[in-house]
């Protein structure tokens, strides 16, 4: 049996597709036509980030499991690949540890201002960011919105590592288990007028798009900060904006997957000069990159071995 893997991933995962006899095909090319004609022999996908569309579903009649790199599902057509018959997984262990350090990362470098020093000429740096004034995140209060394995983990390096309080809210959170010192709120609302800190960790769905917008913005206080390390669309871009400008809250930090189109919005970010913008790179180490792979390609054999996959997202009708 084929594995179509379009962009490629950590040797340990093509390595444990091949000690258990499957092909491999790497891909050449990212775009929807190229896709489309790779994949039409395969009988299983992993994909990372490129969109896997209904037209390159079509294109492979023998395609029985399409395999996250990662968590996100925004990328794939799970209603239609189930009715497709095809099991959809992901990998929801494999990166939370890495992306919940790039959030702290995040918060601790809006928090020391340490954005732009290291673009500037070194003595002209060092005359304006000497005596810059940060704040500590000690004692300070971090607000998640989205509570499940990635807010969680930060939930608890912030409270163990820097004795933060936490506030917390996600539409189950009544049914979660809550670390140590962390506070349901009542709504999300209470969250972001607290906080000094507001973390996302939301998955990205038709109801979060944009959720986070003017109303929810103007409750925070004009000392905090936003942090998104779950997906960009979740934040009204012009609203973002218009916060940073008008300086209603102190800053944000954000892991961006970036297009052209979207490169003059995150120009104009930067320039307000409350923005540190990371390229996606929330779950970009070497430990994250492996498991990905690893998970992604133990979903791909437990499928197309008989088995329900560990971390199937869904049930393929047959």
């Amino acid at each position: 049996m084929k594995v179509y893997i379009p962009r490629r991933i950590a040797d340990e995962g093509i390595a444990y597709l091949e000690e258990r006899g499957y092909e491999v095909k790497l891909g050449s090319a990212q775009d929807e036509e190229t896709m489309a004609r790779e994949i039409s022999d395969c009988d299983a996908v992993i994909v990372r980030l490129d969109r896997l569309t209904r037209r390159i579903i079509d294109a492979a009649p023998k395609l029985r499991v399409i395999a996250r790199h990662g968590v996100g599902l925004d990328n794939i057509d799970v209603a239609y690949a189930t009715e497709k018959g095809i099991w959809v997984t992901n990998g929801p262990l494999s990166n939370a540890d890495a992306v919940a350090e790039h959030t702290l990362m995040l918060m601790l470098c809006l928090a020391r201002r340490t954005g732009g020093f290291n673009d500037d000429e070194p003595a002209r740096a060092f005359q304006r960011y000497q005596h810059n004034l940060g704040m500590e995140i000690t004692g300070k209060t971090l607000g998640i919105i989205g509570y499940g394995r990635i807010g969680a983990r930060a939930a608890h390096i912030a409270h163990f590592g820097f004795g933060m309080r936490l506030v917390a809210w996600s539409p189950h959170i009544a049914r979660k288990k809550l670390e140590e010192g962390v506070t349901a709120a009542a709504g999300p609302e209470e969250v972001f007028s607290r906080a000094d800190f507001v973390s996302l960790h939301m998955p990205l769905t038709p109801e979060t798009r944009c959720s986070v917008g003017r109303r929810e913005l103007s409750l925070m206080k004009p000392t905090a900060y936003l942090v998104n390390t779950a997906r960009e669309e979740l934040v009204d871009r012009e609203a973002l904006l218009e916060a940073l400008r008008q300086g209603k809250i102190a800053g944000a930090g954000i892991d961006f997957c970036a297009d052209d189109e979207a490169m003059p919005y995150l120009s104009a970010l930067v320039a307000t000069g409350r923005a540190l913008v990371t390229p996606h790179s929330g779950s970009m180490t070497v430990d994250a990159m492996r498991r990905m792979a690893l998970h992604a390609a133990q979903g791909v054999h437990e499928a197309l071995s008989g088995q329900t996959p560990a971390w199937a997202v869904n049930r393929p009708k047959r």
